[in-house]
């Protein structure tokens, strides 16, 4: 419940918004009651603001001629039509301009404090409070004010205390216990809450901003049956008020109504063309439902009138998030934040950006960071841990998760992430408790690590009763179907196993089922069975394209090459779209040697896919083994590397193509890059002992060219090359230069390098081709 209220609130909504609701009636009760005489284009003005007519009465205000005497009187105005209509950012400008020409007006200040609570600035909120007590100590509406402060800092017996003196003051409204009421509701008081709350119902809660409230009480308390009445008897009263319709949308939001949320913002989009702030909240909506198309054809009709939005650039990295392409989403993000750095989803945003694209120390930046804004923020401190689990520090992501479960102790979610914890420790009778306890608050998932748990403390039957739970309540979570497999198989209970799979693939004929079952049948050598379950799902009109690289699995398996050939090119004839079928296609040409028909597959998918890191990353690589266009190479290589940044394979094509480039000191610096990610991989370590040679420094060259002849992965051409090199090495042992400096010595130090070495090559160019640095943000914020 507290989540709910705190999206709410952040999203400019909820008991905030709701103050601010009162506000404006107060505020522009007060202002209509000056007695001055009027501008006739201010009397038009009020009369269509008191129609409803909010729009054409700031249209007249804008016309109207400031009255002697009465000096920032139309700006309070038309700051009033502005929250009206829903633009926060004018009605804050019309009302500093209102509070410049007249530094005392009462009511302008509070409608300042206000917008600043609604924004979330609880340090000019607060001193803006404390000036105006000292002068107005007995102010019930900057008591409620000071509640409303004391609640964003959930210091509720403070709010408590200070909506108490409001309703002693105020006997004849219900708007002071209405949020008293919410106050209560917070501190889980359910019982004062509603006496409260049925109390006010007795007496009919009737205003905008009273029923306003009541929304927010119920929305808080779970009823969003009652919630949505009340929205809507609100909007009903007040048709014109666009900040009624909006806190309506986001309140399908916070319900989980997204498509409900998406017609009702399409018809006021019909109903109001001209107003961005409409579209921007369609557009977030179908992100949310992942209606992309939706989402772009919003976004594109933004792009001229909202450009300069934070708003937009907001939306846009957002949307680049769910595409995949993390570089641009990064790009949008921190625009966004350039215009607004107090933007905490902004923050928020590029940390998982980041931490998508495999630069988990800039996440960790943006995320800290989203958590200086607001130490409570739920999903910053869920991404800190998650962010230190994937780091294997386990000890700090169960930190956070405690953190995490301070706020939600019913989180299914943080409670698993806690067992994960325990089972990287080496723990598994640590992570028993917590995975049980999210698999009781409905993570299902849960139940499978659960199985790991059992599994590694040898608790075999236990283990088996686990997966077999999980496939049981969620048939789609196939991973527990394969440990179930391995597990009893390994037990030699392989007929059960396969009891299992006939039973699950009888009870639901879903080609995924097929798919899990044909998978596993391959994984235990039943090739039969394996071609029977392939054969079930083909015999479908539409296959979808994994079964055709299960299928090739199947032929490779069986040694029938034939076959792995022929079904693989029958998959990108029929599913040209399906990416997964290039790229094996290509490798299995790879495999065989077949370096050209490899290459011209990736080049025929570069067509389709222009923009896909992985075909660009290998077209690249073939093109460095083919040693035909090492500048063509070098370019996909970077292009690749800028959209999937992160990535050791990545990283080591493009070490390799800046070797090619003879750019050895770039080439050193990203192959490092990739062996710190996958260290003892055979293929790196041969490159950067390449690399290391040509830039003279022998001794660690000969360290990872030894260190990768260990690796069962290098061909015969590279082994020989390395091999080569190291004998040319062995050669050298004890040769001194003309200056009597020994050139390389077998026993010296592995910690010294050798930077007056004389390079076997000295054409090194270290010119101007240098890494995208877009993607590595060396300076931070």
């Amino acid at each position: 419940m507290t989540r709910k209220r705190k999206k709410i609130a952040v999203a400019a909504t909820g008991v905030l918004i709701s103050a601010l609701m009162i506000g404006i009636l107060v505020g522009c009760f007060l202002i209509w009651e000056f007695g001055t005489p009027q501008d006739h284009f201010e009397n038009q003005g009020d009369q269509a603001f008191e129609r409803g007519d909010y729009a054409d009465a700031l249209q007249y205000w804008l016309r109207a001629k400031e009255p002697v005497g009465q000096s920032g009187r139309v700006y309070a105005k038309m700051g009033a039509v502005y929250l009206k209509l829903s633009n926060l950012d004018q009605a804050e400008i019309c009302f500093k301009k209102a509070l410049e020409k007249n530094p005392e007006d009462v009511d302008t200040q509070q409608q300042i404090i206000r917008i600043a609570l609604v924004r979330g600035d609880t340090a000019a909120a607060g001193n803006l409070l404390s000036k105006r007590l000292k002068n107005h100590d007995s102010d019930p509406l900057l008591f409620m004010l000071s509640g409303d402060l004391a609640m964003l800092q959930t210091e509720f017996k403070t709010a408590e205390a200070a909506y108490e003196k409001a309703a002693a003051l105020l006997p004849g409204q219900i708007g002071p216990r209405l949020k008293l009421a919410i106050c209560f509701q917070e501190q889980k008081k359910d019982v004062e809450a509603e006496k409260i709350i049925t109390l006010c119902r007795t007496q009919g809660i009737k205003t905008p901003m009273d029923l306003m409230l009541a929304a927010d009480y119920y929305a808080l308390a779970g009823d969003d049956t009652r919630a949505e009445r009340y929205l809507l008897m609100a909007v009903d009263s007040d048709p014109g008020d666009l900040e009624f319709k909006t806190r309506l949308c986001l309140f399908y939001r916070v319900a989980g109504k997204l498509e409900k949320a998406a017609a009702y913002l399409k018809k006021l989009i019909a109903e109001y063309p001209e107003n961005t702030g409409f579209k921007m909240m369609l557009a977030d909506f179908y992100l949310a439902i992942e209606e992309m198309a939706g989402a772009e054809k919003l976004l594109d009709q933004l792009a001229q009138a909202s450009r300069d939005a934070p708003g937009y650039h907001l939306l846009m990295g957002k949307f680049w998030l769910f595409k995949g392409l993390y570089s641009h989403a990064v790009s949008y993000l921190k625009t966004a934040l350039d215009k607004d750095y107090g933007l905490l989803s902004a923050h928020y945003l590029l940390g998982v950006a980041y931490f998508a694209g495999g630069q988990s120390k800039l996440a960790e930046k943006a995320f800290l960071q989203a958590l200086m804004l607001d130490q409570d923020h739920e999903e910053s401190i869920f991404a800190m841990a998650a962010l230190n689990y994937k780091r294997k520090d386990y000890g700090l992501a169960d930190q956070y998760a405690d953190q995490f479960l301070g706020r939600e102790p019913s989180s299914a979610r943080a409670w698993k992430l806690k067992g994960l914890c325990a089972l990287g420790r080496r723990d598994p009778s640590c992570a028993t408790g917590p995975l049980s306890k999210s698999w009781h608050l409905g993570d299902v998932s849960a139940h499978f690590f659960l199985g790991q748990a059992f599994e590694a403390q040898g608790m075999v039957q236990e283990a088996l009763t686990a997966y077999s739970q999980v496939f049981e309540d969620a048939p789609l979570i196939y991973p527990a179907l394969y440990a179930y497999a391995r597990l009893a198989s390994d037990q030699g209970l392989g007929e059960r196993v396969f009891e299992k799979i006939d039973a699950l693939a009888g009870h639901d004929a879903n080609p995924a089922v097929y798919y899990t079952a044909a998978k596993i049948c391959l994984g235990l050598k039943d090739y039969d069975r394996c071609q029977a379950y392939i054969d079930k799902a083909m015999a479908k009109k539409e296959v979808s394209g994994p079964f055709f690289l299960l299928q090739a699995a199947l032929f490779e398996a069986t040694g029938k090459d034939d076959g792995v050939e022929k079904t693989l090119t029958e998959c990108i004839t029929k599913l040209p779209q399906y990416v997964g079928g290039w790229l094996k296609l290509s490798a299995y040409y790879m495999k065989k040697q077949r370096i050209s028909d490899a290459a011209q597959v990736m080049e025929q998918a570069l067509n389709s896919f222009p923009d896909h890191p992985e075909i660009r990353g290998n077209l690249a690589w073939l093109l460095l083994e083919e040693e035909t266009d090492f500048d063509r190479a070098l370019d996909l290589a970077r292009e690749a590397y800028d959209k999937l940044p992160g990535q050791a394979w990545l990283m080591d094509t493009l070490g390799w193509a800046y070797y090619h480039k003879k750019i050895y000191s770039q080439a050193q610096w990203m192959l490092e890059q990739a062996e710190e990610l996958t260290p003892g991989n055979g293929m790196i370590q041969y490159h950067l002992g390449m690399v290391l040679y040509r830039r003279g420094k022998l001794f660690q060259a000969k360290t990872k060219l030894e260190s990768a002849l260990r690796d069962i992965s290098l061909d015969t051409r590279q082994r020989d090359e390395a091999e080569s090199l190291l004998a040319g090495l062995k050669g050298k042992e004890g040769l001194k230069d003309e200056g009597g400096n020994m050139i390389f010595n077998p026993e010296a130090t592995p910690s010294l390098d050798l930077e007056s070495q004389i390079p076997l090559e000295t054409d090194e160019s270290e010119d101007i081709l240098k890494p995208d640095w877009r993607n590595m943000d060396s300076i931070g914020y």
